[in-house]
């Protein structure tokens, strides 16, 4: 009998259903008492947080950490900032947005400039000025900006803001060494008061020379495998910003950061794009007539990179069902395969980055495939197989160039097809239930 909060329509139960403020530890329990438990790899109980928000004029508005990056040849960080109140050279004070700063001389900062509005890359040592600067010289408020800047001894330069056309030098090599730490929403900590009022998130950083595909996965919300420090910063309380990254270099949130929410204040899944997910016990059924449902926040924008799965459902690779963010689509599909025959149903529309999504998938017994966002059809297919009644596996991403970053709050299996009303109803059901400000 299901112990979920989630009614259905007379006739149909959930077979399973996972939500994620349920989670404890490495485990989520299934809400319905014959369900199988999720076991994380790697994933953590995070929330919906848009990221840390930071102010200017003080000197404890920062995230410090001990970063590796004293000595090396190549770094690069990519990170995503909403301001507050608009920039421009209307302004009269500069904001910082990251610092590595041992002294007047000696510093690797990126910061907005109030002289002419512009983003500044500046790397100096011993005196010896190499700064890249950005076309774009205003702000607006309220808006995400994405910021990719690397500094490379045999690339040189370079800074690309919103996927844009990287503004490069290709000559300024100096390798970097500086010992003090790298501060996040400031010059440094304690005091430089040229901070930033603004939310920071998604802050990635290597120390390698980033190849053109990594460049225009970063820009899309993809972080490289090899990323050595990865701060999502969604932990939504406590003053520890966990580091995702190999080199498990954990930051401070310092007195004045707070953590910024854009919308619903949610418990979810947090996956660092790289090598997280969550696992069932074999013993899930996905044969016959069903209904699979995702509810989420959205994280990245893949343009056709990579094919991410929100989850793959599987016996076997003839028998699975699937969501995927489609490679080559740019949006998603749901895939359901039986006995090695496939169809999918297909919305090729680009999702937002922090945009909040209820997916649901329905399945029939003579194969006909049909994919609701957000209470509305928006995909239908036909032809996939009957499915085998083996047990199956359910899983919250997959490894390697299938990794997805987004933010599950609610995965399940309906035993049954929704009608198109069923799927409206349900959707403003959940909307409501967990406050996620859809207009449906």
């Amino acid at each position: 009998m299901s112990k979920s909060l989630i009614p259905l329509p007379s006739g149909f139960r959930w077979r399973e259903l996972w939500d994620f403020r349920d989670m404890n530890g490495g485990l989520v329990p299934s809400s319905v008492s014959s369900g199988h438990k999720l076991t994380a790899t790697g994933a953590t109980k995070v929330t919906t947080a848009d990221g840390v928000h930071f102010l200017a004029g003080v000197a404890t508005s920062n995230i410090e950490f001990a970063d590796p990056y004293d000595a090396v040849n190549d770094w690069w960080v990519s990170f995503r900032f909403k301001l507050d109140q608009a920039f421009s050279s209307a302004d009269s004070t500069d904001m910082y947005l990251l610092g590595k700063y041992d002294d007047g001389t000696n510093y690797l900062v990126i910061y907005l400039r109030a002289s002419d509005g512009a983003l500044v890359f500046d790397h100096t040592e011993g005196g010896g000025q190499e700064i890249v600067v950005s076309a774009e010289t205003s702000w607006a408020a309220g808006q995400w900006y994405h910021v990719l800047c690397s500094i490379s001894t045999t690339n040189g330069k370079r800074l690309i803001i919103d996927a844009g056309t990287p503004v490069a030098e290709a000559g300024d090599q100096t390798a970097i060494s500086l010992t003090a730490s790298i501060t996040i929403g400031a010059r440094d900590n304690g005091t430089s008061t040229e901070g930033v009022s603004a939310t920071i998130a998604d802050v990635v950083m290597g120390n390698d020379a980033l190849t053109g595909t990594e460049e225009t996965d970063l820009s899309n919300g993809v972080k490289p495998v090899d990323a050595v420090n990865s701060f999502s910063l969604d932990e939504g309380r406590g003053t520890v910003a966990n580091d995702k990254g190999t080199g498990a270099d954990n930051g401070t949130l310092d007195s004045s950061c707070t953590w910024g929410f854009g919308g619903p204040q949610q418990v979810c899944a947090g996956m660092d794009g790289i090598n997280d997910r969550l696992l069932s016990d074999s013993g899930v059924d996905i044969s016959g007539p069903l209904t699979a449902v995702w509810v989420g926040k959205e994280k990245d924008t893949y343009e056709g990179n990579n094919g991410p799965y929100k989850f793959y459902i599987a016996v076997d690779g003839d028998d699975n069902i699937s969501l995927i963010h489609q490679a080559g689509v740019n949006g998603h599909r749901f895939r359901c395969e039986g006995g090695g025959v496939a169809t999918f149903a297909t919305y090729s529309t680009l999702n937002v980055i922090d945009e909040y999504v209820v997916f649901i998938g329905t399945l029939t017994l003579a194969g006909v495939v049909e994919l609701f966002r957000n209470g509305v059809s928006v995909a239908t297919s036909s032809g996939a197989g009957q499915i085998s009644p083996a047990a199956a596996t359910f899983s919250l991403s997959l490894p390697a160039a299938n990794q997805d970053i987004s933010k599950p709050i609610l995965a399940g299996l309906i035993d049954g097809v929704l009608s198109a009303q069923q799927v409206l109803n349900l959707t403003r059901y959940i909307n409501q239930k967990k406050r996620l400000g859809l207009t449906i």
